[in-house]
């Protein structure tokens, strides 16, 4: 699940919604390896992947909050933080920051979120709850 999408791919977001799943049924993914994340506004931040599905690869979309960005940053050394943590300083908002090293998140806990419109497509990004 560590490829980034490179053409529009069909959104699990949706596809989830349209099996009948609910956003208060949690969503977990597993070994989720992160290299970029994109800082959208205060406080929200999201990663893109493509994920297979039984024969169908599909673009998912995580957001999730400052807290669990925490938790994400905690998994890097103390130097790796500081120094990342840094380089953000001063940057204007949306922008994708590369993390010093990929961190693979071995479990992801999440819930489908709202409809989002785009310039191309609808999509519902996973929000995550809680990662390890």
């Amino acid at each position: 699940m560590n490829e980034k999408p490179n053409t529009l791919k069909p959104d699990l977001g949706l596809h989830k919604q349209a099996q009948g799943f609910r956003p208060e049924t949690a969503q977990f993914f597993y070994d989720v390896e992160l290299a970029d994340i994109d800082f959208i506004a205060p406080g929200l931040h999201s990663v893109v992947f493509e994920f297979r599905e039984a024969d169908t690869v599909y673009a998912v979309s995580f957001d999730f909050d400052a807290r669990v960005a925490s938790e994400i940053f905690s998994k890097l050394s103390f130097e790796e933080r500081t120094h990342f943590l840094a380089s953000l300083h001063g940057r204007g908002l949306p922008f994708r920051a590369t993390l010093p090293r990929p961190i693979i998140l071995q479990s992801v806990e999440s819930y489908l979120g709202e409809v989002q419109h785009g310039a191309h497509d609808s999509f519902i990004p996973f929000v995550i709850k809680h990662v390890q």
